[in-house]
């Protein structure tokens, strides 16, 4: 113990690792961190960093299974590149540390014996990013229509309902045509997955085989345009494509990814991604502030 003449006081020994500075009548504790604790830390994100390359690449199938993979199109092979640079970036050595600090931890699932050995990995929550963005913007594309406000996008949507319940109308006044629908199966759940929003009318008495009149198919579109046109986004998230598109993607996904994954939402983290995926400055603050919108009630739709 050493007898310090500052303000009289006696000062401790600082701790191993520790350095003290006094600056007027207050102290300043700052942490330096040793040179093993350094390489500790390098080397747990390049240990992730290992993991998410061989998932990258498809070294965890077995090649039987990788010779019975498609020829991925030039589409999947840009977003898997670029996947690829996301992951390499020297500013995501935070984010990887902290994963492989997850995952090198024993976690026992709900039901479970023995602890889960599943690792997380960011690469396919990445990939889902890019696609989704770049899925949404092909969409646009052979869609015009919903290349446009969203007030427009609705108006559209509401003018096809109001067109098929006056067809329908129409037709209730004379003869009209039935219509055979095949039995329900799963294709409506699959078709979900795909960003071009599309639904097949199925029977829906459980039978192989359902006729109906031609009217009630009409009526069937009509409520589908109806529940379309209440799900198109608000304007100021219509309006987001580009670099624009995929901070805002990456932002409201990842934050779910981390709050079901990890149990909080590591809100810098996901600044910290959403500035490399899109190339626009992302900071904690502006994820909050996504994350605030996601959770309002959407009942009421903002138009332009």
């Amino acid at each position: 113990m050493t007898r310090s003449r500052w303000c009289g006081l006696r000062d401790p020994i600082p701790p191993p690792g520790e350095d003290w500075a006094a600056t007027g009548s207050h102290r300043i504790q700052t942490k330096t961190t040793r040179p093993r604790e350094r390489r500790d830390l390098k080397a747990s994100a390049a240990k992730q960093l290992a993991a998410e390359i061989e998932w990258l690449e498809g070294r965890y199938l077995p090649d039987w299974a990788l010779s019975r993979l498609p020829e991925p199109s030039p589409a999947e092979r840009d977003i898997v590149e670029r996947v690829r640079g996301i992951l390499n970036d020297p500013r995501l050595v935070p984010v990887l540390r902290m994963l492989e600090k997850h995952n090198s931890c024993p976690r026992v699932e709900p039901g479970a014996r023995t602890p889960s050995k599943a690792r997380l990995l960011l690469g396919p929550h990445l990939r889902q990013v890019l696609a989704s963005v770049q899925g949404r913007g092909e969409m646009r594309q052979k869609l015009p229509v919903l290349d446009q406000p969203a007030a427009e996008v609705r108006k559209h949507l509401q003018d096809a309902s109001a067109g098929c319940k006056g067809l329908a109308e129409l037709i209730r006044k004379g003869p009209q045509p039935h219509v055979a629908l095949a039995g329900e199966t799963s294709t409506n759940e699959v078709l979900k997955i795909f960003p071009l929003p599309t639904e097949l009318f199925e029977a829906s008495d459980g039978s192989d085989r359902q006729v109906v009149a031609f009217t009630e198919l009409l009526d069937k579109a009509a409520g589908w345009f109806e529940v379309l046109a209440v799900r198109v986004p608000r304007a100021k998230e219509n309006r987001h494509t580009g670099r624009g598109a995929l901070r805002m993607r990456a932002a409201e996904f990842l934050v779910g990814v981390f709050k079901r994954a990890l149990g909080r939402p590591y809100h810098a983290h996901v600044g910290i991604i959403a500035t490399i995926v899109s190339g626009i400055e992302t900071s904690a603050d502006f994820v909050k502030k996504v994350e605030r919108r996601q959770g309002k009630p959407k009942d009421r739709v903002v138009t332009r």
